[in-house]
């Protein structure tokens, strides 16, 4: 078993805090065939701001919003491991311009059509 490139430690540090944000909040991922209104799309990109700031923050976005953080983050982290099959090197280090890039551009451009793809939530322990 080979070992684990940068994509995929970015993509297992993104799958625990989605994990570890909805055993906090109590939440899980909405279902694969909705998404979010405009109004939580807009909401999440202020929450996603703030949680690129500080990936281990506690943030406290409305309940209505806190799966769509949660998928923002799934979504990311399955690009990632999707990067890390690819074999391609040398991601960015998760700085917060580039957790913005993905969190909020990246998921308007394209990560919001293919989330519904995305896996399920590891579990995390209490």
């Amino acid at each position: 078993m080979s070992t684990m490139n940068s994509w995929g430690i970015i993509s297992a540090t993104l799958l625990k805090t989605a994990a570890t944000l909805g055993h906090a909040w109590q939440q899980v991922l909405p279902s694969r065939d909705c998404l979010p209104s405009v109004a939580q799309d807009a909401l999440c990109d202020r929450w996603c701001r703030e949680l690129a700031a500080d990936l281990h923050a506690a943030i406290e976005p409305p309940v209505d919003v806190r799966p769509w953080v949660m998928v923002r983050l799934v979504a990311m982290a399955e690009k990632a491991e999707e990067l890390s099959h690819a074999g391609e090197t040398g991601p960015p280090p998760l700085t917060e311009p580039v957790l913005r890039m993905f969190l909020i551009d990246e998921w308007h451009k394209r990560l919001s059509r293919v989330w519904k793809r995305t896996r399920e939530l590891p579990s995390v322990a209490a």
